[in-house]
């Protein structure tokens, strides 16, 4: 079912149209057929309303939203793309009356289920940061920009401790045309979403790596790089904002609130936190503490590191590949054994029985993701999307009506803060 966004212009226009056809009716009725002006004005009216009503059919073409469906479709296009160790695999898609799954491998909790308050021991972070960039160096490589990089969307691929991370959940991701390009609109979590993208309104690939570089500092830290907490805020806010007056990216944030640059866009924040929170992320001023909660002082190669991806600045900011050079990032896995990036590896084995359940997003064992179609009209069932590591994947088995895997289970997509 395509949803239709109502507007005043398409309201008026309704209106219109409903008093037109009134006034045409009422002249109908009186209007004598021997009477050439009163048929010609009839006719006149009668063209006007069909005037009316094919433009405000274009409106409402032109303002329709993406079903849910539309946008899954999409999603899979995206991953279909991508065979890179470090992203999570797609196994296939299929379609009942109602319900359009697509199904992913299986992986066992996010970063954040697995260490809810920060990982916090350096070699591990290391590694885990080393997996990360590798694979958003593959999606920079295919001109894939990913948008919503967070620790809620590393999932690990075992339950074991040294067990690797996985980049998933790409609803947000858009494929650009070339290194320099950019993606209009801000989209992502605000705690990750870069400088750019809010007084600007544009992301690209630096924007990517700042995301990278917080989702790095909070597997260290325990916390983001910039938060808004309330008794900090309330301490610094009358100092915060007078500084925040006197630079030009506040003159840029006023002029977008007040839609005379950036085309009309007028920011808009669900609370005054996240407001904050944006303003705190643009002022040039506002530097993360790189430090513990203990007040222990990061390691300085991890300073570096991290001063360099979080630079706010985009022009400024480290390349993808280049981190992966990064002496901080290569002394963490000395102590790994680590296979080259993008080395095609086998997903853990596992049974599973039954055919896949769709269901609601939850954090249980759930197979994919799925949506209930509603009322829409039935569409002809989807063939499987090709395997990307069929070789290595156990064929499905058919035991007393039931379909039996002994190599890929789908699991949870994680929740999203937004």
């Amino acid at each position: 079912m395509i949803a239709k966004a109502p507007t005043a212009t398409l309201q008026r226009l309704v209106t219109q149209i409903d008093k037109l056809e009134a006034q045409i009716n009422e002249i109908a009725k009186s209007t004598d057929s021997q009477n050439l002006s009163q048929f010609e004005e009839l006719q006149w009216l009668r063209e006007y309303s069909e005037n009316l009503k094919s433009k405000l059919a274009d409106k409402q073409k032109s303002q329709t939203k993406k079903t849910p469906r539309d946008m899954m479709l999409r999603e899979v296009t995206l991953v279909e793309k991508c065979d890179h160790q470090f992203i999570m695999q797609l196994v296939e898609t299929f379609e009942s009356d109602r319900i359009f799954c697509v199904i992913f491998e299986r992986c066992y909790g996010s970063v954040i289920t697995r260490y809810p308050a920060g990982v916090f021991v350096p070699h591990m972070v290391a590694r885990f940061s080393y997996q990360l960039l590798s694979a958003i160096t593959y999606l920079h490589g295919r001109f894939l920009l990913h948008r919503d990089i967070k620790p809620e969307n590393l999932l690990f691929r075992t339950q074991s401790e040294d067990a690797e991370v996985v980049l998933g959940d790409f609803g947000m991701a858009v494929e650009l045309r070339k290194m320099d390009d950019r993606c209009q609109g801000c989209a992502g979590t605000p705690h990750f979403v870069p400088p750019e993208g809010f007084h600007s309104y544009y992301q690209s690939f630096p924007s990517d790596v700042w995301a990278c570089g917080c989702t790095t500092y909070w597997m260290l830290v325990g916390r983001c790089p910039f938060e808004e907490s309330s008794d900090a805020a309330l301490e610094k806010k009358s100092k915060l904002q007078k500084s925040f007056q006197t630079t030009a990216i506040f003159g840029m944030w006023r002029s977008a609130r007040m839609g005379q640059v950036l085309q009309g866009w007028k920011p808009q924040f669900e609370h005054d936190q996240t407001a904050n929170l944006a303003r705190k992320i643009c002022h040039p001023r506002e530097e993360p503490a790189y430090a513990l909660a203990s007040g222990e002082l990061l390691d300085d190669q991890a300073t570096d590191l991290l001063r360099k991806m979080i630079s706010k600045n985009p022009l400024n900011r480290i390349s993808a590949s280049a981190t992966l050079l990064h002496p901080w990032l290569l002394a963490g896995l000395q102590d790994t054994p680590h296979p080259v990036p993008g080395a095609r590896v086998s997903a853990p084995a596992s049974e599973v029985s039954g055919a896949p359940a769709a269901s609601q997003k939850t954090q249980q064992s759930i197979v994919g993701k799925s949506i209930d179609k509603g009322d829409a009209e039935p569409k002809a069932a989807l063939e499987p999307v090709p395997q990307l590591w069929a070789a290595e994947r156990a064929p499905i088995e058919v035991k007393d009506g039931k379909r039996m895997s002994s190599q890929v289970v789908p699991t949870a997509e994680p929740v999203d803060l937004m």
